[in-house]
C-alpha cells in the first residue's frame, strides 16, 4: 500500500526535525514517503529515500492555498495521501 505524507513548514528546522524522526520510526507504514513543502526563504536539506523536499518560497497566501499545492505534490500512484504536522 503506497501511502504520501504531507507536510507543510516555514522553515521550523528543530520542529521539522522532530517530525521527521517521528515519521522513519514508523513500523506500521515503512512503504509511506513524507514530502516536506518548505516555505521560508532558507531551504531545507535531507537525503533519504522515502523524503522529498521541495523548497518553494510564495507570496502570502492562504492555507488553503498550500495545501492545494502539497496535494498537487503528492505522489499521483499514492494509494493514501494522510497530513503529517511539524509541531
Amino acid at each position: 500500500m503506497k501511502i504520501d505524507c504531507l507536510m507543510g513548514t516555514y522553515g521550523r528546522y528543530s520542529l521539522v526535525c522532530e517530525a521527521l524522526a517521528c515519521f522513519l520510526q514508523q513500523s506500521a507504514v515503512s512503504q509511506a514517503t513524507l514530502l516536506i513543502y518548505n516555505q521560508h526563504p532558507v531551504p531545507l536539506r535531507f537525503d533519504h529515500p522515502r523524503v522529498r523536499i521541495i523548497n518553494e518560497t510564495l507570496p502570502a497566501c492562504s492555507l488553503r492555498y498550500i495545501r492545494q499545492r502539497m496535494h498537487e505534490l503528492a505522489d499521483p500512484s499514492a494509494e493514501f495521501i494522510h497530513w503529517w504536522d511539524d509541531d
